[in-house]
């Protein structure tokens, strides 16, 4: 019987996320198109996914809001990777501090700390001091507890420092 209940439930959201997304999918593609062009449909796919991830989606107030939100975010995300793919990997060994100013050596280590971080600490850690997220809004987004997230971004935050001590020798 439970089974049933949740398939109903299942059902009922999904008519809602459909629902949201013949409404808002095509405004927010050409919302999108101009500065990602062919990325958008990928990015209005990704970001309906995670709308997905709300626990009930008819309870927002401003879906075009929080889609365009969404969506900035996930579009952000791209680009980051796609520079830091773009970029070829320094690596720390050769830098010398007094060859370059402090402010560029630690910048340019932070930088490639945060690149080999894994990623389960690297999404908690970028959406809490680059973005900045609070932890129930990391928690929703990553569909995590927010003990998790405290969690994480403490690992995160321990992953920089040994790395960034380690890293000045």
């Amino acid at each position: 019987m439970s089974d049933q209940t949740g398939d109903i439930k299942a059902a009922a959201g999904s008519a809602t996320l459909s629902e949201l997304y013949r409404r808002h999918a095509g405004w927010l593609v050409r919302r999108l198109r101009a500065r990602w062009g062919a990325e958008a449909d990928d990015i209005v796919q990704d970001s309906f996914v995670r709308l997905s991830r709300y626990d009930d989606s008819t309870s927002i107030g401003s879906p075009r809001a929080l889609l365009i939100r969404i969506a900035s975010n996930l579009a952000a995300d791209r680009a980051r990777r796609a520079s830091h793919r773009a970029s070829p990997s320094l690596g720390t060994e050769g830098l010398k501090p007094e060859g370059i100013s402090g402010g560029q050596y630690e910048s340019t280590l932070l930088r490639e700390v945060v690149a080999d971080m894994p990623e389960h600490l690297r999404d908690v850690f970028l959406l809490s001091r680059i973005a900045g997220f609070r932890h129930r809004e990391i928690a929703q987004r990553l569909g995590i507890s927010e003990k998790t997230v405290e969690w994480r971004l403490s690992r995160a935050l321990t992953w920089c420092v040994e790395r960034m001590r380690g890293g000045d020798d």
